[in-house]
C-alpha cells in the first residue's frame, strides 16, 4: 500500500466523499484528489494535518508502519498489541471503542495481580 491507497482507505472507512476531506482539513478538493490518485503528494505541514484529522501517524500515512496510532496517543505496549488494535481499527473500531478495550484490559490486569496479604 502506498500513501494514495492509504489516502483513499482512510476517507472510505469515514464513508466520505474526497469533497468532504478536502473542505474538512481545508485543502481544495484539487489537491485531495490529486493525493489519493498519487499524482501529487502532500507537504510536511499537510501529512501532520491528515495525520491528525484520521488519528494516525505520519509514519501509517507514509507507509513506515502498519501501526495506525499515534505511539504519543497510546499507552505503553508492545508492537504486537499495537498491531492487533490498527486491525481493529480497519475493522472499524473508534478510538474511543480502542480506549475503552485499553480500560477493560486494565481492569483484568488489576484483578490477575497477586493479592496482598
Amino acid at each position: 500500500m502506498d500513501l494514495a491507497a492509504r489516502l483513499k482507505f482512510l476517507r472510505e472507512r469515514k464513508s466520505l466523499s474526497q469533497s468532504d476531506v478536502a473542505k474538512n482539513m481545508g485543502f481544495t478538493r484539487d489537491s485531495y484528489v490529486k493525493w489519493e490518485l498519487g499524482k501529487n503528494e502532500p507537504n510536511n505541514t499537510a501529512l501532520v494535518k491528515i495525520a491528525k484529522y484520521h488519528n494516525v501517524s505520519v509514519d501509517y500515512l507514509l507507509c513506515k508502519t502498519e501501526i495506525m496510532f499515534p505511539p504519543e496517543d497510546m499507552p505503553d505496549i508492545n508492537v504486537e498489541f499495537m498491531e492487533i488494535l490498527s486491525s481493529w481499527v480497519a475493522e472499524g473500531c473508534t478510538p474511543q471503542e480502542i480506549r475503552e478495550i485499553w480500560k477493560q484490559l486494565q481492569s483484568i490486569a488489576e484483578k490477575c495481580k497477586p493479592k496482598q496479604s
